[in-house]
């Protein structure tokens, strides 16, 4: 059997791929990018459960070469692990707390309804061109800050780091001096120096001032924040919307109970989610050698 989460033919319909994997080859080893894969409900559970033995620290992207959080130019909370990840985690938890969230409810609302009407009126109207690609990035730049004017610059660096390709692996790396992520990262240092001289009502400024346990953010770690709450928010909320059409397009029954009753649509989110999920992996890094099914993980 062959499995990589690169192959393009894959994410056509990987279901049957991963029933084999689960069925066959709890314990998969891809011996050309040289990583495991665990497919298995209970083993993937309990890998999540044991941080100190499946590791993020090293990169969360197969076939890359590894980097300690430590040598990262810019910090990234989902690859910092134990007091890091905490310390990190805590700036921005108010960020996203229910008032706030709450509060930025009818702009999303209002801008929602916009690109709606907007992709009513095209000749060829495209559910991710015209919405679901969008509404997030829009939405998560009115959170942080970003001009109008950049947006679109924006989204055309956060397209190009998610299409990403492990031969070029610079491509996702804001260290590299060149290239998307590079640029990206360039992009969020300026506007966070504008917000140091001259803050705003807005999360970057917020951040900024924020003192926690006697310290502020360094700028490496602000350019972190704003650089993985674009990337993962944008991609992830794009999937989930476009993933929950089709669905709701494949089972009109369904969508029509919804219709009659929006009380359900909050659990009909959270079985989106789990039916056909925007983020299909999850990759650690084992601290320590580990025996499963048969097969030795070895220690990196």
């Amino acid at each position: 059997m062959e499995f990589s989460p690169y192959d393009p033919e894959l994410h056509k319909d990987p279901y049957g791929v991963y029933r084999q994997l689960r069925d066959e080859y709890p314990v998969f080893h891809n011996e050309t990018l040289d990583f495991y894969v665990l497919s298995r409900y209970a083993d993937v559970l309990a890998a999540l459960r044991t941080p100190e033995t499946f590791i993020s620290g090293k990169g969360l992207a197969v076939g890359l070469p590894e980097r300690t959080a430590s040598s990262q130019p810019v910090p990234l909370l989902n690859v910092l692990d134990g007091d890091a990840h905490r310390s990190l985690r805590k700036f921005i938890r108010d960020g996203f707390s229910p008032r706030r969230v709450a509060a930025l409810e009818p702009m999303i609302r209002k801008l929602a309804q916009g690109l709606i009407d907007d992709l009513c009126q095209q000749d060829a109207p495209d559910l991710v061109h015209h919405f679901s690609n969008p509404l997030p990035t829009i939405v998560i730049a009115e959170l942080l800050g970003v001009p109008v004017s950049d947006r679109q610059q924006i989204k055309d660096w956060s397209n190009a780091i998610m299409a990403f390709d492990p031969t070029t692996p610079g491509t996702i790396d804001p260290g590299a001096g060149k290239g998307p992520a590079f640029g990206l990262a360039e992009y969020f240092s300026a506007i966070i120096d504008e917000r140091r001289a001259a803050p705003r009502d807005d999360l970057i400024s917020r951040l900024v001032q924020k003192r926690l346990d006697g310290r502020a953010l360094r700028q490496a770690e602000l350019v972190g924040i704003g650089f993985l709450m674009l990337i993962g928010g944008h991609e992830t909320t794009t999937n989930l919307i476009s993933n929950s059409a089709i669905l709701l397009d494949d089972h009109p029954a369904a969508r029509r109970e919804l219709v009659d009753d929006p009380s359900r649509i909050r659990n009909a989110v959270e079985e989106f989610l789990r039916f056909d999920a925007p983020v299909q992996g999850l990759a650690r890094t084992t601290s320590r050698d580990v025996s499963l099914h048969g097969q030795t993980i070895p220690a990196d």
